[in-house]
């Protein structure tokens, strides 16, 4: 697992008018921007966690912490016992026949997700818990990353659980607190350590993960405009524009020039753009 956390700081607005409320939101951001700039200075260390314990997680994270314990003293056990390799050349779908199914079974069957390992050549599907337990789509087919995870050994899963038994022990709570859980793409909102909201969220790929902190923060931004940033704009949009001529409409957004004059898509040849010299803003 992999955690992101801040303290959360929220500030209440009156009803006011769109004067007073632009007014006040400019010296919201200018307090935030200040407050964030003497933040910067120093590191992130509430002095009332400085010696986190067990006894100060909340209630959930100490059910996870004693699973985690419990599935470390399990692999402990077998941390010197070698696996049979699974090395299919080819991805397996279920019901696939393969010679390296029995060998599949008995990694599953030393993992907990199959009560009997079997000498049979055919895909099982206890496939898809692993895969579930493994935060991988659980569709029953094993791909190349499904393959990597079936032949980690004891020893690499033991070090996996020991750095997330780590990270929950290190969790910082304080009065008001968000918790990021990277791999589930979960946001857990904590008020003096008692979960008071949980919502889904949107993080990197693998190849562009989204980047572990521990900070503040020191304002709240309601419906803000998302601007796209270039490798998402390149990398995942402009592909879906090309092939998609309605995509702007489905997925709200709205081109814009670099003097932020609207421009309609729709007067745009996508497949002709220069990426090397974008004259386009998305939000």
């Amino acid at each position: 697992m992999k955690y992101l956390f801040f303290l959360l700081m929220i500030f209440a607005l009156h009803p006011k008018s769109d004067s007073q409320k632009n007014n006040e939101v400019c010296g919201l951001k200018c307090q935030a921007n200040k407050a964030t700039a003497e933040l910067n200075k120093k590191p992130f260390v509430p002095a009332a966690t400085v010696a986190p314990s067990d006894s100060a997680l909340p209630l959930n994270h100490l059910k996870e912490l004693s699973l985690l314990q419990k599935l470390q003293k399990v692999l402990k056990a077998k941390e010197d016992v070698t696996l049979p390799e699974f090395a299919p050349n080819r991805p397996l779908r279920p019901s696939d026949k393969d010679d390296n199914i029995p060998a599949l079974r008995q990694i599953l069957q030393s993992l907990g997700y199959l009560e009997k390992a079997t000498d049979s050549p055919f895909f099982d599907t206890a496939v898809k818990a692993f895969q579930a337990g493994h935060c991988i789509e659980p569709d029953g087919i094993i791909g190349d990353e499904t393959k990597s995870r079936i032949n980690w050994s004891y020893e690499k899963r033991l070090k996996k659980i020991d750095a997330s038994i780590a990270k929950i022990k290190n969790l910082v709570f304080t009065d008001r607190t968000v918790i990021v859980n990277i791999p589930t793409y979960t946001l857990h909102a904590f008020e003096d350590q008692k979960l008071k909201m949980c919502m889904k969220i949107i993080v990197g790929k693998p190849k562009r993960p989204t980047p572990q902190m521990t900070s503040y923060i020191n304002g709240v931004e309601y419906n803000p405009a998302w601007v796209v940033p270039n490798t998402i704009l390149f990398e995942d949009k402009l592909p879906q524009i090309q092939e998609d001529k309605e995509f702007f409409e489905k997925n709200d957004l709205q081109v814009f020039d670099h003097d932020e004059n609207e421009v309609d898509p729709g007067t745009v040849d996508w497949s002709e753009v220069d990426i090397h010299d974008f004259p386009y803003i998305f939000k």
